[in-house]
């Protein structure tokens, strides 16, 4: 016989007490889930590799790039050959002491100038105007310009592509791994890419780098884990951009990735993560500091010339200078005579990347994730 004191429910009251459990289940599912959860923010000015990073992610933790994608980063490529090779062009006509060598090849030029990009979708297209590609690339001028390339933009990945216009032409052409890591195109939103490892979710954001993508920075600041910092080294003999998107000739591109760091360590919002700097495209830099001396550019090196390892513990340590007072620490240190002596660690760790390099980045990471974020998030019992 049931108590008398106690009422029987109705169906809207057991329906709400079901969706209660079910609301608590999720709740405790979520717990869960943050609690083995690493989010990882990459952040950085225009150009300095992030999306290559998280491309890399996508091919060494993730199942790479499907069918779909392939051919949407086909597009991708085809636009960055056409970019690369009016850039060449436009060059052509404004750096003195070059000037073609074939007899006409000004013509081509022209019709590669007027060229849409957005039009070439595909192999049919783009097999339309390989052969003014072959011929333009093939030109001594040309290949003087494309020496003098610090001189104006050019992507990176010029001649990676320029010396493989038959493949990218072939009607069956689908991009590699290698194509899809070295192609450029701009993050102009915000993307998120999960992948799990020894039971860990790693979250990457992707935040586009490019002036008037920075406002958006802030929004993504929660809960973040670590933040990962990509600068280009190679960016020493550019200027910062403007506002407009032109070239502020008062600022040194570098020398901006250095500030804007500074500027990101100090935010409120960021206190509880860690830092990791990836002074990147070090194989880029390498090439370049052969010719270009980092004096000429940053007046406050005083190192030998054209010495791409001086050079950068240079660089290194302009931006480990920068590292705001809050985020240095003082540490022990025990040996010898030495004992009791106090010296100053910076709360950032540095890593010299080539984020096109698969190797390269495995390694970089798997030191990162062994030996920083571990250790890091076991003080918060989430690994």
């Amino acid at each position: 016989m049931p108590c008398p004191c106690i009422q029987p429910q109705t169906d809207d009251e057991i329906q709400a007490r079901q969706q209660t459990r079910l609301i608590d289940r999720g709740l405790k599912e979520d717990q869960s889930r943050l609690k083995r959860e690493i989010k990882l923010l990459l952040l950085g000015a225009g150009a300095s590799g992030k999306s290559t990073f998280v491309r890399q992610m996508r091919i060494i933790h993730g199942s790479g790039f499907d069918a779909a994608e392939r051919s949407y980063m086909r597009t991708v490529i085809y636009d960055n050959v056409i970019c690369c090779a009016q850039s060449l062009a436009g060059a052509m006509q404004k750096l003195s002491g070059v000037a073609y060598e074939s007899e006409g090849l000004s013509v081509t030029a022209e019709r590669l100038m007027n060229v849409s990009p957005e039009k070439v979708t595909g192999p049919v297209e783009f097999a339309g105007i390989v052969l003014w590609l072959v011929e333009f690339w093939s030109d001594a001028g040309v290949q003087a310009c494309y020496g003098r390339r610090n001189e104006f933009d050019l992507l990176d990945s010029c001649k990676y592509y320029m010396d493989s216009l038959q493949r990218l032409a072939a009607a069956d052409y689908q991009p590699t791994e290698d194509d899809i890591i070295r192609c450029r195109s701009p993050t102009l939103s915000i993307l998120e890419y999960p992948f799990e490892l020894s039971g860990i979710i790693y979250r990457i954001v992707d935040v586009g780098g490019q002036r008037p993508e920075r406002r958006k920075w802030m929004y993504c600041f929660e809960g973040v884990t670590s933040v990962i910092f990509l600068a280009a080294l190679s960016e020493y003999t550019r200027y910062a951009e403007d506002e407009e998107g032109g070239e502020n000739r008062e600022l040194n591109a570098l020398v901006e990735s250095q500030l804007l760091l500074a500027l990101i360590m100090r935010s409120k919002f960021l206190t509880r993560a860690s830092f990791i700097l990836f002074l990147n495209k070090s194989d880029v830099f390498e090439e370049r500091i052969r010719f270009y001396n980092l004096a000429t550019y940053i007046p406050s090196y005083m190192g030998p010339a054209r010495n791409a390892d001086a050079a950068y513990d240079f660089i290194e340590g302009m931006f480990l200078d920068g590292v705001p007072e809050e985020r240095v620490k003082l540490k022990s240190k025990r040996s010898g005579d030495d004992e009791g002596m106090v010296k100053d660690e910076p709360l950032i760790y540095c890593h010299r990347t080539t984020a096109t390099n698969t190797d390269n980045i495995r390694r970089i990471f798997s030191a990162v994730r062994d030996t920083i974020l571990e250790t890091f998030l076991k003080d918060f019992n989430i690994a």
